[in-house]
């Protein structure tokens, strides 16, 4: 027996200040599916959260050679250092679904930030400050686009 359900296509998450996605919702997952995350805030006041699907990419980082310590010869049956490439698989935003707005949040609190994805393709967004009484909840629904024929 062979079950089909709907994943996510792409990743969702939260785009960070090195312009790389902090992915909450892993894509081809299983619908209904949900995901949380806390960020450390640095300054208070209100805190924009831009919700974006992410796009897979792979990031090259090369590293120079370092060359010999001073004092030390360059012999000829050394072998040469050669540079280094590194290779890494990164999230980039690609399309924003959706932000919210938490207000009036703490100099160094931090904010809990839940999005959930329904069978249906619907996207719920609550942002909230961790442990604080009086309110300063966001919530926001996010519908699917209907597809034309």
């Amino acid at each position: 027996m062979v079950t089909i359900v709907p994943h996510l296509l792409r990743p969702l998450g939260l785009k960070l200040h090195n312009s790389h996605l902090d992915v909450i919702l892993e894509g081809d997952t299983a619908l209904p599916c949900r995901g949380k995350r806390e960020y450390q805030v640095q300054t208070g006041g209100d805190v924009v959260l831009r919700v974006y699907e992410g796009r897979r990419e792979t990031e090259v980082v090369v590293t120079p050679p370092t060359p010999p310590p001073e004092g030390q010869e360059d012999g000829l049956d050394e072998e040469e250092e050669e540079e280094e490439v590194l290779k890494r698989r990164i999230v980039v935003p690609e399309k924003e679904v959706a932000w919210c707005r938490v207000a009036g949040v703490r100099k160094g609190g931090r904010i809990e930030v839940q999005i959930q994805v329904d069978a249906e393709g619907r996207v719920t967004i609550v942002g909230r400050e961790v442990g604080r009484k009086d309110g300063g909840i966001t919530k926001g629904v996010v519908e699917p686009v209907p597809t034309q024929n």
